[in-house]
């Protein structure tokens, strides 16, 4: 096993699962396994009882972390997992007396957490805001709307629109377009972009690749199989990773601004907050324009603060003119 590549963590998973990495395919650099190929890992050979299916369903335990001896996971080995209080525990908290209730992680929720700490922990990270004015970008979205739901049997989204403008930006910006691998730079040539996709477990990222060459329409067709795939829990690995920078949306919540954390070992991820139409100084006079915030989040090791602002910068100018994007 220790000839096989993996990182670290897949080594330890892999280990704790009793699975082979031999038989594991790596999708990480040079075929690396990384996590979450452990994760998706199953053994064929172990089968589980529908009850215990079903119980290993509710308390949110992964059912291919077992490795039964007879070779069939049944409901002991579940209760055996889970514990006798996880998932609808009672007890008292002892520090202030208040009831609490105890949840499995699962393996989902597992990865999410390990991959978010060791981003934070090898990434010095910052972020940048910027309350930019997307006016133009919604008078396209309500222009294009009966036209494209008549054509692409779909509607336009403002997500669709940040794919091409960020694949766009990142084009003019390469440094952005980076990320630091086996201590040294690698500069991306074509914008694979990542979209943060909430489940009711965790988040997932599926890729938009080489945005910057698609048309809209392609790239809304693309993005809404990938993020029905994604919430029926059927995208390949091929799907999910290999993104070069991503963007996470929270615009239909109250989030004036975030500090999204880089989905390693991606350069940057940006954030996009809510949208509200707010009075604004244009030409010496004050109007009424649409304005979204923006969080930049980048890697300082590769990607300066000079940098950053000229991508957001760049960004306001394509949000500002945003037909520029279908010529592209």
């Amino acid at each position: 096993m220790k000839n096989i590549p993996a990182v670290p963590a897949a080594r330890r998973l892999a280990a704790e699962r009793n699975i082979d990495l031999s038989k594991v395919r790596g999708t990480g650099d040079y075929g690396a396994v990384l996590t979450r190929d452990v994760l998706a890992f199953k053994h064929k050979s172990v089968k589980i009882t529908a009850v215990a299916a079903k119980m290993a369903d509710y308390y949110g335990i992964d059912s291919s972390s077992f490795s039964p001896d007879n070779g069939k996971i049944r409901k002991a080995d579940v209760l055996a997992m889970a514990g006798t209080s996880a998932g609808k525990g009672a007890a008292a908290d002892a520090q202030g007396g208040c009831g609490y209730t105890e949840i499995p992680m699962s393996g989902m929720r597992n990865v999410i957490a390990e991959n978010m700490l060791n981003s934070m922990k090898t990434q010095p990270q910052y972020t940048m805001c910027a309350e930019l004015d997307t006016t133009g970008v919604f008078n396209l979205l309500a222009e294009a709307k009966s036209a494209f739901s008549k054509y692409a049997d779909s509607k336009l989204t403002f997500t669709d629109v940040m794919v091409k403008i960020t694949a766009v930006a990142l084009m003019q910006h390469p440094k952005v377009n980076s990320a630091f691998v086996d201590e040294k730079i690698r500069r991306y040539n074509t914008a694979h972009i990542g979209i943060a996709v909430a489940l009711d477990e965790g988040l997932i990222v599926p890729v938009v690749r080489s945005a910057e060459k698609l048309s809209l329409s392609d790239i809304n067709k693309i993005s809404r199989q990938l993020v029905d795939k994604a919430r029926e829990n059927r995208l390949t690995p091929d799907e999910y990773t290999g993104s070069t920078f991503s963007i996470s949306n929270l615009g239909n919540f109250p989030v004036d601004f975030s500090t999204p954390i880089i989905n390693t070992p991606e350069g940057g991820i940006l954030g996009i907050s809510k949208t509200a139409k707010k009075p604004v100084v244009v030409d010496d006079e004050v109007v009424i324009r649409t304005m979204t915030g923006f969080s930049l989040t980048l890697d300082h090791r590769i990607i300066d603060g000079i940098e950053g602002a000229k991508f957001l910068k760049t960004l306001e100018d394509l949000l500002a003119n945003p037909m520029c994007v279908l010529v592209f």
